[in-house]
């Protein structure tokens, strides 16, 4: 296996060589087309995109002496360094930076469907509820899939198989385009979208491969023009956090109200779904500016047999983000198939 600083002296002479043969290549783009075929170099598409950026001296004199070729961390060359000046061992720790979804002015937010466990009725009112509002964004919101097979609780033999729930998913991904043609389209993995990736790696850690088992490959996400977004990383909707829910430290399972659980362990204006109920929750700290915590419904079936007296309701949310970077929630609780604000 290649050393650390090896790799990133390979890093560096790709990203030098990328940039030389694809001057005007949107640095975005440049980084896809470095990972495809360097994958086992860039970890992630930030850390190609740092490597671009920075050759390209697009992150400044300050971040070239803090910041290595790829993104991640580099040995000194000696213990002078100002990086390390005690020569310290070089630390594996990776960046965790929010996916921004930025250039969306309203973003219709599809939490928790759960397919092919998914309400078609509530499912239905959503996409008309986004489109009346002209959403140029769509943020699934965790827990697309369900993967009822691959989870470490009891399967019922009778469930969907992994091949069933992929075609549902890509046959409704494809649907979802159709409608919103010109949409920028985000998927945040959730627990259960996790589902499959764990399976591999505790079951055959020796296969897999995330080019073959990753969902982006499996889903067709490029494709159709979907971004995908993992490692519980949050995503940046303006000024206001989207997280699935699940990313949060552990506490009180199901707290009264959800809003403000999430509220206590973000401390921050935070949108989450995860618990499949709508609630919000507001405080005003000595600063006088005002924080405040929404939890969705969900769009899955509201009776499953491993669960089904639940306090669950379907629902969505809207945010429209102005410049600045301030927001407005809609959160809409549905009820039968009639939405109930």
């Amino acid at each position: 296996m290649a050393s650390s600083s090896s790799r990133n002296k390979f890093a560096s002479e790709i990203a030098d060589q990328a940039v030389v043969e694809w001057p005007n290549t949107p640095t975005k783009q440049l980084a896809r087309m470095m990972m495809k075929r360097h994958r086992h170099v860039f970890s992630t598409l930030n850390a190609a995109m740092c490597a671009i950026r920075y050759r390209r001296g697009a992150l400044g004199n300050k971040m070239r002496k803090c910041k290595g070729v790829a993104g991640i961390a580099v040995t000194p060359p000696s213990a002078s360094s100002p990086i390390n000046p005690l020569g310290l061992p070089e630390s594996s720790a990776k960046g965790h930076d929010p996916f921004v979804m930025d250039g969306v002015g309203r973003c219709l937010i599809l939490p928790d469907l759960h397919l092919p466990y998914h309400d078609l009725q509530a499912l239905t009112v959503m996409l008309q509820d986004g489109l009346r509002n002209e959403c140029d964004g769509v943020l699934i919101n965790g827990d697309l899939l369900d993967f009822h097979t691959l989870s470490r609780f009891v399967k019922d033999p009778a469930a969907r198989k992994f091949p069933e729930e992929r075609a549902v998913a890509k046959q409704f991904l494809a649907r979802l385009r159709e409608l919103f043609p010109k949409a920028r389209i985000v998927f945040k993995e959730g627990n259960h979208d996790e589902r499959l990736q764990n399976f591999v790696m505790e079951k055959a850690p020796e296969l897999y491969d995330e080019t073959i088992f990753g969902l982006d490959s499996l889903l067709g996400l490029e494709a159709l023009g979907i971004e995908h977004v993992k490692e519980k990383r949050e995503v940046m909707l303006g000024k206001l956090f989207v997280l699935h829910g699940h990313e949060l430290p552990r506490g009180i399972s199901a707290p009264v109200n959800p809003a403000r659980g999430a509220f206590l362990r973000a401390k921050v204006s935070v949108l989450v779904s995860h618990s499949h109920r709508t609630s919000e929750h507001t405080e005003t700290p000595m600063d006088r500016s005002i924080v405040s915590a929404w939890s969705t419904g969900c769009g899955c079936f509201l009776r499953p047999q491993f669960e089904p007296n639940n306090s669950w309701n379907h629902g969505h949310a809207i945010v429209e983000v102005a410049s600045g970077g301030q927001f407005h929630v809609r959160n809409v609780r549905i009820h039968e198939g009639e939405m109930l604000n």
